[in-house]
């Protein structure tokens, strides 16, 4: 599904009101440092399910074939890694924090080789689910020691690393992701 035009004048939008703001759209950079780990990260990768309201929705091959909503609960309760990248909408250098993808599908148990990235404009993109666990993608949930608005791409958002090279297609780029489906 494509969303070129709409995508532009999004993000047009986004650029006037988040010119100011760290959050919105994200891209490689080639001098951005790997992504950290938290050294007060536990190493469990145990899926917490949502308890509050969900922001994400996990269906398909994960948790046995059981959708698994999931809450900023669930991916504070993962690892948190930090990547420093230059965001290419507004063309500064951005800080941020969440998940590696690698670890919310190992977590939540996916089997699939191919997954599904949905936003709440309706845009989405599969990817392979080899691509995502290999390459270092974050699922952000703060930039620049803040929480991502939907606003500004928020409250999840994908981020890859400078040395990935499919990121360097912003198309590939998904923020405001509301469901992952793996296949």
């Amino acid at each position: 599904m494509s969303r070129r035009l709409p995508r532009l004048v999004l993000l047009a939008v986004l650029a006037l009101v988040c010119a100011p703001v760290a959050g919105c759209g994200a891209a490689p950079d080639p001098d951005a440092v790997a992504p950290q780990v938290d050294e007060a990260s536990t190493v469990q990768l145990a899926f917490t399910p949502a308890k509050g309201k969900p922001i994400v929705m996990l269906e398909g091959l994960v948790n046995g074939g059981k959708p698994m909503p999931a809450d900023l609960a669930s991916f504070n309760a993962l690892p948190k890694q930090t990547m420093t990248v230059t965001e290419p909408f507004v063309k500064k250098s951005m800080t941020f924090t969440g998940v590696a993808f690698a670890d919310l599908l190992n977590a939540a148990e996916a089997t699939g080789t191919s997954v599904t990235v949905h936003a709440l404009d309706d845009y989405e993109v599969t990817y392979k689910a080899a691509l995502l666990r290999d390459q270092g993608v974050l699922l952000a949930t703060r930039v620049d020691g803040k929480a991502i608005e939907v606003a500004s791409g928020g409250p999840v958002r994908m981020v890859f690393p400078g040395t990935s090279k499919a990121g360097k297609d912003t198309d590939l780029w998904v923020w405001s992701i509301d469901k992952i489906t793996v296949e």
